[in-house]
């Protein structure tokens, strides 16, 4: 039987991600980043509980929530100065970062964050959507 749910998958990340408020402001070098998950239902169907499971932490795109007040002002250990760094993500970018980057947080409301320190952060991305982040 297929799944009734590919019929109505939502075509962008923006059609179910939800900007929230960040459950605290980090410090230092490191920043917050809130991680789109799979809604809880699409049209009149359920997303089925094992479905959001898997796809949890299956994104490695992710909105930046907030940023602490040293992030990008260091000087690596290559000897690189990052103040320099032509562009460095801001609050309100989409980036995208390695799959064991930063610590996996899940706050009450069910929204899942990653707090990471400035240097994991791969790149920003110009459009979260040609990312295959959620699969239903």
């Amino acid at each position: 039987m297929p799944n009734p749910l590919s019929t109505i998958k939502p075509q962008k990340i923006m059609d179910f991600f939800t900007v929230k408020k960040p459950p605290y402001v980090p410090l230092l070098w490191k920043i917050l980043v809130q991680v789109p998950q799979p809604p809880e239902k699409i049209g009149s169907f359920y997303v089925p509980d094992s479905t959001r499971d898997e796809n949890e932490f299956g994104c490695y795109v992710g909105y930046v929530a907030a940023v602490g007040q040293f992030a990008y002002t260091a000087v690596t250990k290559a000897g690189i100065d990052m103040n320099e760094m032509e562009r460095k993500p801001s609050r309100g970018d989409w980036v995208i970062f390695g799959r064991h980057a930063g610590e996996k947080i899940k706050t009450k409301d069910g929204t899942l964050w990653i707090k990471m320190a400035d240097t994991e952060i791969d790149g920003i991305v110009q459009d979260p959507d040609v990312f295959d982040c959620i699969r239903l």
